[in-house]
């Protein structure tokens, strides 16, 4: 997802769990703030020249003095209570009280803000201004003691000299939807036969994202929804059943999956699994097959699109001596 996807993302879910706040729907906001770039206004300190600053900011975006530390703006209820007020989006910042700066940062940021120093805020305060969502004292202690320890883990990891790969959100949610469709979803039909087969053709697009969440092994950093899939199941013959499953469109110029098959002779068992696989020139794909040992083949160019289906159909019902080359 880009910057405003993130943030629409996280501006939906504050609503969500406004509505309903079950532990599910939690835990979906808070690893999405996590991952979210949000904002917040602050003040600079009195030591610099402000006005100098301040007319960079207005100007747009702007590179802060690395000496420069802006401290964010606090607001006060009615009892006297302080929070920190973060914003999903520029749009939800009013123009008063008035700030100096409106700092981009990442929510983690904005847990340290709130845990720093003596008297520290009695919470974070999400879009104080319309949805007005109150994250208390104790979840963002939970919160906080959780990416420290994600911290302290990599830290260590460092000084023992392990090698670590850092990756992009984008490229992590590319590897582990790869893990679906090349791993675990053609696991699932040849594990189970004809009666995960059923089960694709009861529940459709909620077993896609079933099996695809639990690939993220965190079902919570999982992006994707029910109609980010669509799933088309024909029971062709007695002797061939075919489910097509459209995957979600792809963010990255990495070779995924634009679609994929699953097909099983019923009387037989005999079970086939499929790949139509976005190239590396655009619009392009290439068909590709998963084996029982899950081993992947790639056997060229797919059909055009609207000979697609027909294609599959004669090749998981024998019609083709050798698939082709």
């Amino acid at each position: 997802m880009n910057q405003d996807e993130l943030k629409n993302k996280a501006k939906e879910l504050i609503s969500i769990y406004r509505n309903d706040k079950s532990q599910k729907n939690l835990d979906a906001l808070i690893n999405q703030l996590l991952r979210t770039p949000v904002e917040v206004p602050g003040m600079l300190p009195p030591s610099v020249n402000r006005e100098e600053l301040i007319e960079k900011a207005k100007q747009g975006a702007f590179k802060m003095p690395s000496d420069v530390k802006p401290l964010p703006c606090f607001l006060k209820n009615d009892d006297g209570v302080l929070f920190l007020p973060v914003y999903t989006h520029k749009t939800e910042v009013p123009r008063e009280p008035k700030f100096d700066v409106l700092m981009g940062l990442p929510f983690a940021a904005c847990l340290a803000f709130a845990t720093a120093g003596e008297n520290p805020p009695e919470g974070i305060v999400l879009n104080p201004f319309s949805d007005n969502l109150v994250i208390k004292r104790p979840l963002i202690d939970n919160i906080k003691k959780f990416t420290d320890a994600q911290a302290a883990k990599l830290n260590e990891i460092k000084k023992n000299g392990g090698q670590t790969v850092q990756v992009s959100r984008d490229q992590f949610e590319v590897m582990m939807l790869q893990r679906s469709e090349f791993h675990d979803l053609p696991k699932q039909l040849f594990e189970g036969g004809m009666e995960f087969m059923d089960k694709l053709c009861d529940e459709k697009e909620s077993l896609i994202l079933e099996v695809v969440r639990k690939s993220f092994k965190n079902e919570n950093l999982c992006p994707y929804a029910k109609n980010d899939f669509d799933v088309m199941a024909l029971n062709i013959n007695p002797e061939l059943l075919l489910v097509r499953v459209d995957m979600p469109e792809p963010k990255l110029k990495a070779q995924w999956c634009h679609r994929v098959y699953f097909t099983i002779n019923p009387n037989s068992g005999e079970s086939h699994y499929y790949t139509i696989e976005n190239g590396k020139e655009k619009n392009s794909h290439n068909l590709g097959e998963i084996s029982k040992e899950l081993v992947h083949s790639d056997h060229g160019e797919a059909p055009v699109e609207g000979a697609e289906l027909q294609y599959i159909m004669d090749l998981a019902s024998g019609n083709f001596d050798e698939i082709k080359s």
